[in-house]
């Protein structure tokens, strides 16, 4: 059988390119969580009537105006870009934040099942993407650990804990489909403008919905961890042959060496059977006027 250098270059190279992924996919997750371009929204205003483009322009209006110009939408920010009213930005910025709590008006009010669902799907995003962010800086620990002590459990620790970040990303995706699938189709809140089944024909008619950047670096790093996975478990598969290896050469050496020291002390002697006094794991039957050793019916024989 062949025998793997611990430090041979093919696995040299595998520890190099989870290395190198590692970092890439803690980059990835970080500035998807981080960044608002998740959902772009563009409005066509040319579409837009007059008494339209005029009611979208009013401060007074200002849930028709909201969702009448294009922006970004992320975890954490709805942005606005491109050109918008001054007012929008005097009320509330550029930006939105995202609630992740009952909003004060709403607080003594009973949510309806799509708007606790919803809810709880938007946390359920965030904290899986966080938990991914968690455990894929994890494996970057196990693997520079891997590398400097060469144990197999700790590469099988690596493996699991890059798979688990994988599943908390598409777990992460799921909760956003689901998000997204109920605040489009199902929730229609009396008296608010935010849930699209709420808004005016004229705006849905003139609104594109597309996939921003970090939607697909969100997948890019879900795709990423297969590799380390696959490159993890293969090196601790190799570690534990070897230590199986190892175990069975000394084995083998230790058998040999003790047979052979048998042979060398023995000159002048009567069958004597050495067995489980010696703690030999065969029972060793020597005769007088030999020299070698033959294996015969699993006992070693003089002969």
């Amino acid at each position: 059988m062949a025998r793997h250098h611990r430090k041979s270059p093919s696995r040299i190279c595998h520890f190099v390119t989870c290395f190198l992924l590692l970092p890439i996919i803690i980059i990835l997750l970080g500035v998807s969580l981080a960044t608002d371009n998740w959902l772009l929204t563009t409005v066509d205003r040319d579409t837009f009537s007059l008494d339209q483009l005029k009611l979208t322009s009013d401060a007074e209006n200002y849930d028709h105006s909201r969702i009448a110009y294009n922006r970004t939408i992320g975890i954490f920010r709805e942005c606005y870009i491109g050109k918008f009213p001054a007012f929008l930005e005097s009320k509330s910025g550029s930006c939105h934040s995202v609630n992740y709590t009952v909003a004060e008006d709403k607080q003594d009010k009973q949510l309806t099942l799509e708007l606790w669902q919803h809810l709880q799907l938007k946390r359920t995003q965030l904290a899986c993407m966080i938990l991914a962010l968690f455990f894929c800086s994890v494996v970057f620990i196990f693997g520079v650990c891997v590398w400097k002590y060469e144990h197999h459990c700790i590469g099988i620790f690596a493996c699991i804990f890059i798979v688990f970040t994988a599943f908390m990303i598409c777990l992460a995706m799921t909760a956003f489909h689901a998000m997204e699938f109920i605040e489009t189709n199902t929730v229609k809140e009396a008296g608010g403008m935010y849930y699209q089944k709420n808004w005016p024909l004229y705006i849905k008619h003139a609104s594109t919905r597309s996939y921003g950047v970090c939607y697909a670096m969100t997948w890019t790093a879900m795709a990423l961890c297969l590799i380390p996975a696959f490159l993890f478990g293969l090196v601790s598969f190799q570690f534990k042959a070897e230590h199986y290896n190892r175990l069975r050469d000394n084995y083998d050496y230790h058998q040999t060496s003790d047979i052979s020291t048998i042979m060398k002390s023995s000159t002048n002697y009567s069958p004597v059977t050495f067995g489980q006094n010696n703690n030999y794991s065969d029972n060793i039957i020597i005769y007088e006027g030999s020299n070698t050793f033959q294996e015969l019916e699993g006992k070693y024989v003089k002969s």
